[in-house]
């Protein structure tokens, strides 16, 4: 059982009021903390474009906020490359209205093949390009081979992604033989490491994102699949507060004859 929280001293009546705090005894209850913490950590949303570039926008984001921070970096890194290279193809229709088939698409074989052709165009206007080849380098190709490691070690060297490990795990912080053994191991990444930076991967490579679909004359196709734009909005628009959450589970599931 894990307890957090805190008590406060009400001084104007002279006793003490205990407030709320977290009492852990399941994975349920886990999951809760964990999605409460997150939520506040969550990135702006993008405007709807298309599936394709939202639902893995939303993927991305619900995978940091119940605490799957592989899966966010991962998912976070095939979408930078997804816009990237649709803005590259046809930077005018989208969704269903774009002609290019998924032969033209992939015509590209890695992020960093898609900054390089990037580079230098108007789509990437405004971006930050030394950021998208250190993310290319240093945090695609380690997530998606499960490296983590050398992932964590690559970002702390790496003065654009440096930010993304917390201070007390930075090298110049730690004795040499304890950084290699413990603050890189992948057990690290499990416990802090990792939901500090997919945090701020996601927010940052959110912000780059809308620079690239601003420097684009996409309007969001809705012509089908509406539903899921709706799922989209309706994420990023909820209140993730611990009453609005449990209420939404409580009244998420219940019998029939209540809602006569």
């Amino acid at each position: 059982v894990v307890f957090t929280g805190f008590i406060h001293r009400n001084s104007s009546k002279g006793r003490l009021s205990v407030l709320k705090v977290w009492r852990i005894s399941d994975f349920g209850g886990y999951m809760f903390n964990v999605v409460v913490d997150n939520a506040a950590s969550l990135p702006q949303a993008i405007p709807w474009i298309e599936p394709s570039i939202n639902n893995l926008h939303l993927e991305s984001s619900y995978s940091f906020l119940v605490g799957n921070y592989e899966c966010a970096i991962y998912s976070t890194c095939a979408l930078l490359e997804h816009v990237l290279r649709l803005a590259l193809v046809n930077d005018v229709e989208c969704g269903l209205r774009r002609p290019e088939s998924i032969k033209q698409i992939d015509k590209f074989s890695s992020l960093e093949q898609v900054v390089l052709a990037a580079s230098g165009k108007s789509i990437f206007s405004g971006c930050d390009v030394d950021w998208w080849h250190a993310v290319a380098k240093n945090i695609r190709n380690k997530s998606a081979h499960y490296l983590l490691p050398l992932m964590l070690k690559k970002c702390a060297n790496e003065p654009k992604l440096s930010k993304y490990i917390i201070d007390y795990d930075q090298p110049y912080n730690n004795n040499a033989t304890y950084y290699d053994k413990y603050i890189t191991d992948w057990g690290s990444f499990y416990h802090k490491a990792g939901r500090y930076l997919a945090g701020r991967l996601l927010s940052d490579a959110t912000v780059e994102i809308l620079k690239i679909i601003g420097n684009t004359k996409w309007q969001g196709d809705s012509s089908w699949w509406i539903s899921q734009k709706d799922v989209y909005e309706r994420f990023f628009n909820y209140s993730w507060t611990e009453e609005n959450i449990l209420e939404s589970f409580r009244s998420a599931h219940t019998e029939f004859a209540n809602h006569a």
